[in-house]
């Protein structure tokens, strides 16, 4: 969880608990829904399935990391995490861990409320983000794909967009 992340009730890992302890050993990452609190105070709940979530791992993080659960065994094969990436660090332990399992999803619970504005969800890393996913989708073999392409493609006509608005003023 980030800085502003808070566990969506007070029995949620408790709630957890009884699923994880039930998990294969070879089961790396289990994860639930998060609330996503926006800035203007609405609420939605966030979380798919894997059988959905895997369509987008090529893409882009598919889950939300706030709800996630690693195996230590997962940090004792990989290290702990790529001090070097700033915001993609979570991706790519996901990456990681679908070389052994596929994540496992926590059916009916929501971890945590996930904050609108952290670094990674602010426009102006939108570029920084991306380079740093698309770093480890070619560290792990996956091409550039059309969701990648078209998100980066945004990012850059938001960057000029904004740095245009700014010389305006």
């Amino acid at each position: 969880m980030g800085a502003d992340d808070t566990l969506h009730a007070p029995n949620v890992i408790e709630q957890a608990m009884k699923q994880l302890v039930n998990l294969d050993e070879t089961t790396m990452i289990a994860y639930g829904a998060i609330n996503y609190v926006y800035s203007d105070g609405r609420q939605k709940i966030w979380g798919p399935r894997w059988e959905i979530a895997k369509r987008h791992v090529r893409s882009r993080m598919p889950i939300p990391h706030q709800g996630v659960f690693h195996a230590r065994s997962l940090f004792d094969r990989f290290g702990g995490f790529d001090t070097e990436l700033q915001i993609a660090g979570d991706y790519k332990i996901i990456i990681q861990s679908l070389t052994i399992a596929e994540p496992v999803f926590l059916d009916n619970l929501c971890i945590a409320n996930h904050h609108e504005g952290g670094k990674s969800s602010l426009r102006e890393n939108r570029i920084k983000s991306l380079m740093e996913v698309r770093k480890i989708q070619t560290d792990y073999g996956y091409p550039i794909t059309f969701d990648w392409l078209f998100t980066y493609t945004k990012g850059i006509i938001w960057t000029i967009l904004i740095r245009a608005r700014s010389a305006l003023r």
